[in-house]
């Protein structure tokens, strides 16, 4: 059973995440513990956004308080140190809203380049 702690403020998704957390909450659609979720990101990225300890525990702390993650004790760890973490509905969402937050300023970037292809034709 997953052990969740009250959230101490609504479960609201931020107007934009640092990348950091969206990596984060990326790698907690299937539950990991922070040290996994660290190598997750570097392994994920080419190792071109790496976490370290304290981002990892100061964003781990603010997901679990917005009710956006949940510590699950129904998973048996080698290492009882190690607690495992997952996405909650509620983080679900919130990760939904930053992938079209994402999603769209690819696209915004996409239209821009070709209207600036468009008219480098032009001249």
């Amino acid at each position: 059973m997953a052990k969740q702690k009250k959230p101490k403020k609504a479960a609201e998704a931020p107007k934009k995440m640092s990348d950091s957390m969206y990596y984060m909450m990326l790698s907690l659609t299937t539950p990991q513990h922070g040290y996994g979720v660290m190598k997750h990101v570097e392994e994920l990225t080419k190792g071109e956004t790496k976490i370290g300890p304290g981002t990892l525990y100061t964003n781990l702390t603010k997901m679990e308080e917005n009710g956006w993650i949940v510590q699950r004790d129904d998973i048996e760890v080698e290492d009882e140190r190690r607690v495992p973490y997952s996405l909650t509905e509620a983080g679900i969402v919130v990760f939904q809203h930053e992938l079209e937050r994402r999603a769209l300023q690819v696209e915004q970037g996409k239209l821009a380049l070709a209207e600036g292809e468009k008219h480098a034709q032009e001249r």
